[in-house]
C-alpha cells in the first residue's frame, strides 16, 4: 500500500482523537495502544496461559464485550489436522468463569477439516460470527453466541488477480448501525477488507487506493521507513487483522486495527531468524490507516505473540488476548493476556 499523508498515531492512554473536533483525517484515533505488558506465571492461576490444553494448541482469541468486567472469548481449538471453535467467558480479564465449550464444528462439506480464526460481532437480531476454512471465509449467526449455524458456502474466497495470492484466513468483522459491515482478513502477507450492505448481502471487495491500477491493501508490508527489517516489526508480513470501532466524544467513527506484524527474515540464517510483534493502525473511514510508530506488544518476552484481540472494561485500562507460549520451550501453545498500562501487577486470582 502507498504510503499515506504523514501522520502521526500519538501513544497515549485514553481515548479520543490527536485534534480538534473538525479536523482533516490526518489525526487519527489515539488510546490503547499500550505499550502491553504480558502477564506471568504469578498473575494467572493456570500459569502463563488464561487458556491451554495439552498437547492440543490454542489461538486466534477474538473477545466480544458482554458487560464492565466480562468478555466472551471465542478461539480456535486446533488437534491434529481437525479445528473447532470454542468459547469461554473471561471476567477481569483473566479469570475463567467456568470451562470453555464448543460453539461451531465442521459439520458442511466445504468446512474441511476445520473451521478456526474466528470473530463475532453483536447484530440487531442477536451475533454474527465470520471464520476461515480451507475453501475461504465463512459467516455464522446465533441468537445467544452460543448456538451457531454456519452459511451454506464460503462467502469470500480468494481471487489472485485482486493481491489475494494466499487462501484467506483470520477474518475480523464490524457490523455498522445501519447493519452494513465490515470484513478484513489476511492473505499474502498483507491486510485486505470487503464490505457488504447488509448480513446476507455480496461482499464487495475494497481497493485502498484506487488511483492506482492495482488493488491496494489495508496495511501491508514495507510502506515506509521502519519496514527495512532492522527496526521494523511490521516489515516482513502483517496478518490476523483485530478490527473494532468506537465513537469518540466529537461523533466521530473510530477504527482501531491491531495486527501480527513480523520482521524480515535474515538470508544468512537461511530465512528462519525474524521478530514477531503486535502492531497497531487507525482510521477514521476503515480504509486508509496509519500505523503506530512502535509496536503495541513485543516478543522480547514471548516470541509467539500474534493474533491480539482486545478489550477495555474501562476508560483507563485494557487487555490484549494473543497466541503466545504457555512453556519456557514453546511446546505448549495457548492463549496470553498482556494488559496497558502495564506498570501495574495483578493479583493471583483463585
Amino acid at each position: 500500500m502507498k504510503a499515506l499523508r504523514t501522520v502521526v498515531l500519538a501513544l497515549v492512554t485514553g481515548c479520543g482523537t490527536l485534534a480538534s473536533p473538525g479536523a482533516g483525517d490526518t489525526d487519527l484515533p489515539s488510546g490503547r495502544s499500550g505499550p502491553y505488558r504480558l502477564l506471568d506465571s504469578e498473575e494467572l492461576s493456570e500459569g502463563l496461559c488464561l487458556l491451554r490444553e495439552e498437547s492440543v494448541v490454542l489461538s486466534d482469541p477474538a473477545a466480544l464485550p458482554l458487560g464492565p468486567h466480562r468478555t466472551a472469548l471465542y478461539f480456535t481449538r486446533r488437534e491434529g489436522a481437525r479445528r473447532t471453535i470454542l468459547r469461554a467467558v473471561v471476567v477481569d480479564g483473566r479469570r475463567l468463569e467456568a470451562p470453555p465449550e464448543e460453539v461451531l464444528a465442521p459439520s458442511l462439506a466445504w468446512h474441511g477439516d476445520g473451521v478456526g480464526a474466528p470473530d463475532v460481532a453483536a447484530t440487531r437480531d442477536g451475533f454474527a460470527m465470520v471464520f476461515d476454512t480451507a475453501a475461504g471465509l465463512g459467516l455464522a449467526t446465533s441468537a445467544d453466541g452460543r448456538a451457531w449455524r454456519s452459511s451454506d458456502e464460503p462467502r469470500l474466497t480468494a481471487d489472485a488477480s485482486l493481491g489475494e495470492l494466499t487462501p484467506l484466513r483470520a477474518p475480523t468483522l464490524v457490523v455498522r448501525r445501519d447493519d452494513s459491515l465490515i470484513i478484513a482478513y489476511e492473505s499474502a502477507g498483507a491486510i485486505w477488507s470487503a464490505t457488504a450492505t447488509a448480513l446476507a448481502a455480496p461482499l464487495s471487495r475494497v481497493d485502498a487506493d484506487e488511483r492506482t491500477p492495482r488493488r491496494e491493501s489495508l496495511l501491508a508490508p514495507g510502506d515506509d521507513a521502519r519496514d527495512a527489517g532492522v527496526v521494523g516489526y511490521a516489515s516482513g508480513a502483517v496478518g490476523d487483522p483485530s478490527l473494532r470501532a468506537e465513537d469518540s466524544l466529537a461523533g466521530r467513527t473510530l477504527y482501531r486495527l491491531f495486527f501480527s506484524a513480523r520482521s524480515a527474515p535474515f538470508a544468512l540464517d537461511g530465512g528462519s531468524d525474524f521478530q514477531r510483534a503486535v502492531g497497531l493502525a487507525g482510521s477514521f473511514d476503515a480504509v486508509h490507516f496509519t500505523r503506530s510508530e512502535t509496536a503495541a506488544l513485543g516478543g522480547r518476552v514471548d516470541p509467539s505473540v500474534a493474533a491480539p484481540s482486545a478489550w477495555s472494561d474501562g476508560s483507563l485500562r485494557t487487555w490484549l488476548f494473543v497466541n503466545g507460549r504457555c512453556d519456557s520451550n514453546g511446546r505448549n501453545q495457548g492463549i496470553r493476556v498482556a494488559v496497558a498500562p502495564g506498570n501495574r501487577r495483578y493479583p493471583r486470582t483463585p
